[in-house]
């Protein structure tokens, strides 16, 4: 149980920089952990069991396009983060250098 203070203390006292990305005070904390309660048992790799991953998915999507300013037809996904995120920016970047620029054997 002290473990679990001491990462409390970190995260809402300001000594885990960077680690965790919530300031909003109270309130939100307990919009978070209201959304985490009602959805930690669900797994949205799986939509078609969830239909409304999916849903949300589209909207939050759709909202990012046009936030900024996406040309007709620009698209978009969704990841889980962290890995999966730099993986597909690497890969679409490579996309894209490939088409665009006639790139055929990219370097990191």
């Amino acid at each position: 149980m002290q473990y679990i203070v001491s990462i409390f203390n970190s995260v809402f006292y300001g000594t885990a920089f960077k680690a965790i990305f919530q300031d909003g005070g109270e309130e939100l904390s307990k919009i978070i952990v209201a959304a985490y309660a009602r959805y930690c048992v669900s797994n949205p790799l799986h939509p078609d069991v969830f239909p409304a991953v999916r849903k949300m998915e589209a909207e939050i999507v759709a909202m990012v396009l046009k936030m900024y300013h996406a040309p007709e037809g620009g698209a978009g996904t969704m990841t889980s983060g962290g890995t999966e995120s730099i993986i597909m920016a690497v890969k679409t970047y490579r996309d894209w250098a490939r088409s665009v620029k006639g790139i055929t054997e990219p370097e990191m």
